[in-house]
């Protein structure tokens, strides 16, 4: 982080700096999701709870085969529309049910690749390319657990309001979703959505000719330097201009 501050130079970043800096953020909250979830499964897995605040908060060992937080849209789905094949073949269910989270999964991560490489690379978007990289490693982390395991292991129980068992990478997404709902509100204005989006220039230009660039005019403000050096060099020319006219008519 200090190489990140010390390269910083009127706003932008060393980007190799920054995607160094990046990476090695995301593969120590991927890492820390996969310990937790280890030791969840090593100490709680047919274990009893443990108990960390009666009646409020617990540690619950769950193995998660729907999305985060017991959600499950494609099992709502089956229950709706109720498809035969699937209820004779209930394994073929969970093998499909398994490969669409993969697939929506991979999705996501690249969409959040094609995003974080748009970003500019400054310290005003530093919040959002943070927020990018705790929502992969949240992705990411649950993704891990889907292809070794065809479950997510959670373990976190708020017992008090009965809220559904989620684990660190969930926290991940949670929070780096409501912490993008507050930037892109408050923080970031249509400049900086231009930065990140240029809009494309229609057909029609400034100069009325479409693919046509207008002429460019160059404006010297009042009292700049640059017009103030032109006014001399005129004046220059024109002395020596009747100079030279005073000489050759005597």
């Amino acid at each position: 982080m200090k190489d990140l501050r010390n390269t910083a130079r009127g706003g932008r970043i060393n980007r190799k700096a920054a995607l160094s800096f990046y990476g090695v953020l995301l593969i120590a909250l991927v890492l820390l999701d996969q310990i937790t979830k280890y030791l969840a499964a090593y100490f709680l897995k047919g274990a009893s709870d443990i108990v960390l605040w009666d009646g409020v908060f617990r540690l619950h060992y769950l193995e998660n085969s729907s999305a985060a937080f017991g959600m499950d849209p494609i099992s709502l789905l089956q229950n709706v529309l109720e498809f035969p094949f699937f209820q004779e073949h209930p394994d073929t269910f969970l093998l499909c049910r398994m490969a669409f989270f993969i697939l929506l999964t991979a999705v996501v991560l690249l969409v959040l690749l094609v995003l974080f490489l748009k970003i500019p690379c400054t310290r005003r978007f530093t919040p959002l390319h943070l927020t990018v990289v705790f929502f992969a490693a949240g992705a990411i982390g649950n993704l891990i657990d889907r292809i070794a395991n065809q479950y997510v292991i959670d373990f976190f129980y708020f017992e008090l309001i009965d809220f559904p068992v989620f684990n660190v990478a969930d926290i991940y997404v949670t929070v780096s979703a409501v912490v993008l709902v507050i930037l892109c509100l408050f923080y970031y204005k249509d400049a900086d959505y231009e930065r990140i989006f240029p809009g494309k220039p229609s057909g029609e230009t400034v100069a009325g000719h479409s693919g046509r660039r207008p002429r460019r005019t160059v404006r010297f403000r009042r009292n700049s330097s640059a017009k103030r050096r032109l006014e001399r060099n005129l004046r220059r020319n024109s002395r020596s201009n009747r100079r030279y006219r005073r000489y050759r008519d005597f």
